[in-house]
């Protein structure tokens, strides 16, 4: 068992980079790098390395399911933590170095915090900085819509996620990239989004506290581009079921982005455009409950019958749900 509760997770394919060692030198987490088949060998006693060999060897049905060469081998990751008794899961990438208020979001106080109730599709970016700039997975038919903004401020609410806004280079799509491409700094500030309320949300800084941890899934059939978005429409979703919300804050981190093929991320990233206003249309008219594992086959049952998602995507899940629940049992102490 791992000395702390509180866990970093990224992938990566390449040496240790800057954000690797910043990450593992932060007081009170464990940061889990896991490796993928072009992962050279990491060694350091700052982290811990799951070479593909080291996968292999853990008793994870999913990793059975889950292909190489994919960003979402990093749902590996999110299982050993979550088998070494994680309480708080931050993740991000290797391109993202943390500023010294990283993780800052988990001791604000929620006396009284801006929730946004309205509009039902609602650009976080607009509230952060006065450029024209959507996250990736925003809907393009959104992008030049000025709906009113309206909040309130409520107290103490439950946040089961906080994603973290990126300066400098923050995630956008390539449309944007290959448009304007202008780098970003956010103002100071934090907000939560109320229920039937959506806003697209990454998996380059986010933190997740124990009670959600099922849903952060990492679906294996869509695109890299897609994966986190698709899961973070999902995962906000199944949030309100349990009276808890998705929180923005930042900036909390710096992007220096690795090398992109803008073209490639743009033909990655289609599913984004033409399928994410469907995907929403289904989370808000699909009933669910208080169950995250029904609630989970239940959204990916439906996302499969519209081809959203392939079929191994409901073998995987499955597998997942299934390490989720031994773990739970202490089957894999």
């Amino acid at each position: 068992m791992l000395h702390s509760k509180k866990f970093i997770v990224l992938t990566t394919i390449n040496k240790i980079t800057e954000s690797i060692r910043k990450l593992s030198n932060i007081p009170g987490y464990e940061l889990i790098v896991v490796g993928d088949k072009k992962t050279p060998k990491l060694s350091s006693q700052k982290f811990t390395f799951l070479s593909i060999n080291e996968q292999k060897k853990l008793p994870f049905e999913f990793i059975k399911h889950c292909p190489v060469n994919s960003y979402q081998r990093k749902n590996i990751g999110y299982l050993y933590s979550i088998s070494h008794g994680a309480e708080i899961i931050g993740e991000t990438d290797d391109d993202n170095l943390p500023m010294d208020n990283w993780d800052h979001c988990l001791g604000l106080d929620l006396k009284s915090i801006h929730t946004v109730l309205k509009p039902k599709i609602f650009n976080v970016y607009s509230k952060f900085t006065n450029e024209k700039v959507w996250p990736r997975g925003f809907p393009l038919n959104h992008i030049t819509k000025n709906s009113r903004i309206i909040s309130r401020k409520i107290k103490n609410p439950k946040i089961g996620v906080w994603q973290g806004l990126t300066n400098n280079d923050p995630d956008v799509d390539a449309i944007y990239r290959l448009t304007q491409n202008k780098k970003i700094n956010f103002k100071k500030g934090h907000l939560v989004l109320n229920s039937n309320v959506f806003c697209p949300f990454n998996s380059q800084d986010t933190f997740w506290s124990n009670e959600f941890f099922m849903y952060m899934y990492l679906p294996v059939s869509v695109t890299f581009r897609m994966t986190d978005i698709l899961r973070g429409y999902v995962a906000q979703r199944c949030l309100w079921e349990h009276n808890a919300h998705l929180g923005f804050f930042g900036p909390n981190m710096i992007q220096l982005r690795n090398k992109h093929n803008l073209l490639n991320d743009f033909s990655l990233e289609i599913p984004c455009f033409t399928q994410v206003e469907t995907i929403i249309n289904i989370l808000t008219e699909i009933k669910l409950g208080s169950s995250p594992k029904n609630n989970l086959k239940k959204i990916y049952a439906k996302l499969y019958n519209l081809k959203i998602v392939e079929k191994i995507e409901l073998t995987a899940l499955n597998s997942w749900i299934k390490d989720i629940e031994n773990i739970s049992k202490n089957k894999y102490d």
